[in-house]
Order: structure tokens, then sequence, then C-alpha cells
């Protein structure tokens, strides 16, 4: 599993867009607007990814982008605003309140995202099975546990997963040795499972 792939960039991107709509003091309304844009921009972005991939396998690389823009951000984003007085609401929110707002819509979609990834990659991916004896019952493991784990526990190590793999992108590229990085849920999960099914 590649929590740096293509739909978490895109997610991180959307999820500091939304921190930069968000003043101090304005209607949700605005703040609403602002995040559709973004979101239908990454949507309209993954069915071009889509159109353009030529094999089964760069398709399903972008099927849980294109699931997520298109359909499970559009639909958690109003699920979370509901509470607030909807899309058209005028109520003036802070700053802190729109990320919150926004950051649940997030959460339940990077989580969707990382458990789709996980079902539709995890018999494929090689460097996952370095030492399992048992394919089927590791990936059974991951997603069993991933769908025990909270979805905003696992937006949190898709972006420190997405840091960390930056941080060793940049050392690489300037000749310095692989920085140490911050462990997360999903090293954790991806751990306990190999174990559990080591050869």
């Amino acid at each position: 599993m590649a929590p740096h792939s293509f739909v978490f960039i895109a997610l991180f991107g959307i999820c500091m867009a939304a921190t930069a709509y968000a003043e101090d003091k304005m209607p949700l309304e605005k703040f609403v607007a602002g995040v559709r844009q973004t979101v239908g921009i990454q949507c309209e972005a993954a069915k071009i990814q889509m159109e353009l991939s030529s094999s089964e396998k760069q398709k399903d690389a972008v099927r849980p982008a294109l699931e997520i823009h298109c359909n499970c951000l559009p639909e958690e984003f109003e699920k979370a605003i509901a509470p607030h007085g909807g899309a058209s609401s005028t109520v003036q929110v802070s700053k802190e309140q729109a990320i919150g707002i926004a950051k649940v819509a997030f959460a339940a979609c990077t989580a969707r995202g990382l458990r789709a990834q996980a079902s539709s990659t995890c018999m494929g991916d090689e460097k996952a099975a370095v030492g399992v004896s048992d394919r089927s019952g590791y990936c059974a493991c991951m997603s069993e546990s991933l769908d025990k784990a909270a979805d905003d526990k696992l937006m949190d190590a898709s972006i420190t997963a997405h840091t960390n793999f930056e941080k060793k992108v940049q050392a690489r590229l300037k000749g310095e040795p692989e920085p140490k990085v911050e462990p997360t849920i999903l090293d954790e999960i991806a751990s306990a499972c190999r174990e559990r099914h080591r050869n």
C-alpha cells in the first residue's frame, strides 16, 4: 500500500486548500464554495487521469481517487456541514470551526481510500508480501485492521506517511542519509499482520 500515492497527495492538497480558504471569521457558505470548487477540480483531474490510463493496473491506481473526489468528498462534506445549516448557511464560523468541519469529511474519505486501496492492491503488492507465507491471510488481516481503525487516525497517518515520503525523497536528491521517520498506525498494522503471517 502506498499512502503517498495520487489519492493521498490530492487529499492532502485539498486539506491545505481548505485551510487557505478559512478566514478568522466568515460565512459558512463562503468556505463551502471554496472547498467545493477545489473538490470539483480534483474530480475532473481524476477523470482525466483515468482517461489517460492505458492499462488496468494504471486504472486500478486511479479508481480510488475518482471515487473519493467525485463521490466520497461531496457526500461526506454535505454531511459535515448539515448540522451547521448546510451549504447556504450565512452563519459566521471561525477558522478553527471551518477547518474542523472540513476535516470530518477528509477523515472519512481518507479512511475510505486507504481501505479501498488495501483491498484492491494488497494481493499484488510484492513489497508488502516480503516475509509473508500466507498472502491471503495477511491481506485479510490488513483489511480487518483498517476497518477497525478510526477515520481520524487513518487521516493523520496518511498525512504523516506522505510527509515521511517527501523527507526521504529530499534526502536522496541531496545525497544525504535517509532520515529517521515517524512510524504511523499504518506501519503498526502492516507490521502486526506481517508478523502474524510470517514465513
